[in-house]
């Protein structure tokens, strides 16, 4: 997950009136959420929050949900395939 790091109010104004928006998810960005509406002290990182998310993309969710699924299904036979080879070595 990303997050955005700012400086000033002046700089936290800009991105407001600009509507920044910042996309969220791994590998694909799915999420896609706002600045929330804070008058934080400064320098202030914002990232993650349940409550200033504007949109999710179901699509983008499960394309990334069945890639990092897909990548743990593939280190899982590797594994489990070195290990058959060590244990046949071995013996």
């Amino acid at each position: 997950m990303d997050s955005k790091s700012v400086q000033s109010h002046e700089e936290l104004s800009n991105l407001r009136e600009e509507n920044y928006i910042m996309e969220l998810g791994f590998p694909i960005p799915f999420l896609k959420q706002g600045i929330p509406p804070l008058d934080p002290p400064m320098p202030y990182s914002f990232g993650f929050s349940f409550w200033d998310f504007k949109s999710i993309d179901k699509l983008n969710y499960f394309y990334s949900v069945g890639i990092v699924f897909l990548v743990l299904v593939i280190i899982n036979e590797l594994i489990r395939v070195f290990m058959n080879r060590q244990k046949d070595i071995s013996t």
